[in-house]
Formats: C-alpha cells, structure tokens, sequence
C-alpha cells in the first residue's frame, strides 16, 4: 500500500467517526442520558446532573464531529485533486487541535458532574 492509500483508509475511517459522533450527541441531546460512547457505565452512576451534562458536552462533540468527518472529507479529495502538502499539514493541525479541546472539555465536564467516588 502506498501513502495515498493509508491516508484515504485513514480519512474514511474519520468520516465514520465523524458522524458517528454527531449521530451519538444528537442522541444523547434528545435522550438527556450520557451515551456510553462518551462515559463508562460505572461513571455515568456516578453523574450529579446528567441532563446537564449532556447539554453543556453537546457542541464540543458536535464541533469534533463535524472535523472529524471533514477531515476525512479532505483526505478523500487530497487524493483527487492533489492538494498542496501546506493544506494537508493545517488539515492535520486543526484536526488535533480539536481532538485536543474535545478531550479537554470531556475531562472538564467529566470533572464537575462525575463524583470522584
């Protein structure tokens, strides 16, 4: 396999996640119960306000939904239209800097809803 073909693998399996993600917080929105995906089942027993909690980490799974699964986009179309490295790179870039607030704002909200014990 060469390069393009790990990266486009890579971009569908994100596509996937993308969506699968904002499938999941449009659930859990609707639901008002945390969704597993997001939460251990011994953790979400744990949670002093679900339904708070599920509002308040509803747009930051939206936000990496959606980057997720444009990212994944991108790497399809790289391959078609050959996109300069420069994109790829901030594609890259901007993809991790999202998984990284995503992950910040999770252990936030996982922190102030979840009782340590």
């Amino acid at each position: 396999m060469n390069k393009n073909t790990i990266m486009v693998i890579f971009g569908i399996i994100l596509l996937g996640l993308g969506i699968f993600i904002i499938v999941k917080a449009f659930q859990m929105k609707k639901s008002g119960h945390i969704s597993d995906l997001f939460v251990s089942p011994d953790e979400m027993k744990k949670c002093r306000d679900e339904k708070s909690f599920v509002n308040e980490l509803f747009m930051p799974c939206i936000i990496f939904g959606l980057v997720s699964a444009g990212f994944g986009i991108e790497e399809f179309l790289n391959l078609v239209f050959k996109f300069p490295y420069v994109e790829s790179v901030v594609a890259v870039a901007v993809f991790l800097a999202v998984w990284i607030y995503f992950s910040h704002m999770l252990r936030v909200k996982k922190d102030k809803y979840i009782k340590p014990f």
